[in-house]
């Protein structure tokens, strides 16, 4: 169960030791299987408040296969940033636009370090605030807050306009379609 009491979230995660990520990361591969829109998934959203979270390869995401991350710690930001159109598992009904690094330098207690690119550096770095109790809300702009998942939004790009739904939406923004 997704975890949306928002003082719990905004608590600062605790050092997890190997043995009680392993229960974690498996109550994290079987809840983020349920919601199909997930890309990410930290331990906080399903109650733990341990430096645990998954996210999905997002170069092979067919293959369902997820990347654990254990104790993990931002390295160094890169320079390119760009927008990022987000929604959270843990406070439904919102999307918010929010400045992210494009590429990052990670390291954990699994991989080691890593560079990340892309989606895989934007989920990092969603899941990653979790741990440290920052919200999308917190620093974003909150550009719809809707209860109504099945609500249709209206949106353009270049001269067409279209209406999707709410549950939807994600990917029409992240190919330069904006909401009216």
């Amino acid at each position: 169960m997704i975890v949306t009491d928002k003082n719990f979230l905004r608590k600062k995660s605790e050092f997890c030791s190997r043995e009680e990520s392993e229960n974690i990361f498996d109550l994290l591969d079987k809840e983020i299987r349920l919601h199909t829109e997930a890309v990410g998934l930290s331990a906080p959203q399903i109650g733990f408040s341990k430096r645990v979270f998954v996210i999905y390869d997002q170069y092979k995401p067919e293959l369902k296969r997820l990347h654990k991350f254990l104790n993990p710690r931002i390295v160094e930001l890169e320079d390119i940033i760009v927008d990022s159109y987000e929604g959270c598992l843990s406070l439904p009904g919102y999307k918010v636009k929010l400045k992210r690094n494009e590429e990052i330098v990670v390291e954990d207690e699994i991989n080691g370090k890593a560079v990340l690119y892309g989606l895989e550096a934007i989920c990092f770095q969603h899941e990653y605030q979790h741990l440290n109790g920052i919200l999308i809300i917190d620093i974003g702009e909150i550009i719809i807050q809707n209860n109504n998942r099945n609500k249709f939004i209206k949106i353009f790009k270049d001269k067409e306009i279209i209406n999707v739904k709410y549950k939807t939406i994600q990917k029409f923004l992240n190919n330069g379609w904006k909401i009216i």
